[in-house]
Order: C-alpha cells, then structure tokens, then sequence
C-alpha cells in the first residue's frame, strides 16, 4: 500500500505504507535452560513475570537436601503470555498430554 506524496524534488514520490516484514533469525548460540517448575507467576507493568526453577542437590555437602534453585525469569507482555499459552495448550494436546485432565489432577490434590 502507498500513496503519493509531493515533494521538493521534481515529482511525486511513493510512500510505502505497508508494515515492514519480519523476518525470523535463529541463534545457535541461544542457551537452552532445564526447568523443573515454575516458582510463581506476577504481573508488573501489564506484562507476566514467570520464575522458573530447577532442583539441585549439594553432593558435596553430607545430608544435604534438595534445593528449589531460581532458574530464570521470564517477562512476556500480556498478548506473548497469551500466545504461549494457546501454542503450548496445542503441542502438549497433539502430543497426547491432555491440559484439561491436568487440571483436573490438580484440583482433587488440593
């Protein structure tokens, strides 16, 4: 889409209107990070903050217990938040891990 706008030259010049495309760049440099659990979700200037966490255990250390460990945090903006949502709900049903019976599980342990 553009329109025609005057200007000083010797002409009209066209003005491309369209949103730029986006493209996707993949970084194999990127780190993967294991997460065992999710700590807590909160909200912070209209996005989701989520703290991930892992289980680690001091072997170096007699008797020692496991340990819930912050992983990482991640910060969506709301619509992220809610795609991951949908994209996630999509790939666990398609793999046979049903999120309804999920919650289910969750709300007789309770």
């Amino acid at each position: 889409m553009s329109r025609p706008v005057s200007g000083r030259g010797s002409g009209t010049e066209e003005i491309d209107l369209a949103p730029p495309k986006t493209v996707y760049v993949d970084n194999p440099h990127a780190p993967d990070i294991f997460v065992s659990d999710i700590s807590g979700l909160f909200m912070t200037g209209g996005n989701v903050a989520v703290t991930l966490e892992r289980h680690r255990v001091n072997h170096g250390k007699p008797g020692s217990v496991r340990e819930r460990v912050a992983a990482a945090r991640l910060v969506l903006t709301a619509q992220a938040a809610q795609n991951l949502v949908v994209l996630l709900n999509t790939f666990l049903e398609q793999h046979g891990l049903s999120v309804t019976d999920a919650m289910k599980g969750a709300q007789t342990e309770q």
